[in-house]
């Protein structure tokens, strides 16, 4: 039984604090899928800025309407991008996630249900690519720190594929770049 203690009190501070993030100050922040109480406090606290719903538009959904609601009472413009957490998000649909990211309204809180996988995926990629990150110290975002677990064949490592795939591409796209440059 006390092997569950630290696991249960981990998952209780995660709880706690809505797994709620900084991932650059004054800037971009993360957490899990916030409640209309939480929005408002962001909105308080940090600014009105933007919201990003990596979980996707669902219309109908008790969830998602009180997201929506409690964005425009609290003056935040709320932003559907949906992907999975357990499917590799392509290098181009990062791109296009990291471009959504450097045109949002400032602050920006990024969400996903858990704020573990998805959050971390995009937070990783802001600090790589807009940040100035090494990846490995972008890649620390998508951590267990913040409730990422890829191992054990756990299908959220796809996460961490994606974000491997990113980097290899701009690694790439910059070899290439130089080898231009020097012709």
């Amino acid at each position: 039984m006390a092997c569950l203690t630290p696991p249960a009190a981990y998952i209780g501070y995660m709880r706690a604090t809505d797994n709620f993030g900084v991932v650059e100050a004054g800037a971009v922040y993360r957490s899990w899928q916030p409640s209309a109480a939480d929005l408002a406090r962001f909105a308080e606290t940090h600014g009105r800025g933007s919201v990003i719903n990596l979980r996707g538009a669902a219309p109908g959904k008790d969830w998602y309407q009180e997201e929506k609601a409690a964005a425009a009472a609290n003056g935040l413009v709320l932003i559907d991008f949906k992907m999975s957490a357990t499917k590799p998000l392509s290098p181009e649909r990062a791109q296009a996630l990291v471009t959504l990211i450097a045109k949002a309204q400032k602050p920006v809180l990024i969400h996903c249900k858990a704020g573990a996988d998805r959050s971390g995926l995009a937070s990783a990629l802001y600090l790589y690519a807009l940040g100035g990150q090494a990846p490995a110290e972008a890649g620390r975002a998508l951590t267990l720190a913040h409730g990422h677990f890829p191992w054990l064949g756990s299908t959220t490592a796809a996460m961490g594929q994606s974000f491997d795939a990113f980097v290899a591409q701009r690694h790439l796209a910059d070899i290439q770049n130089r080898d231009l440059a020097l012709r």
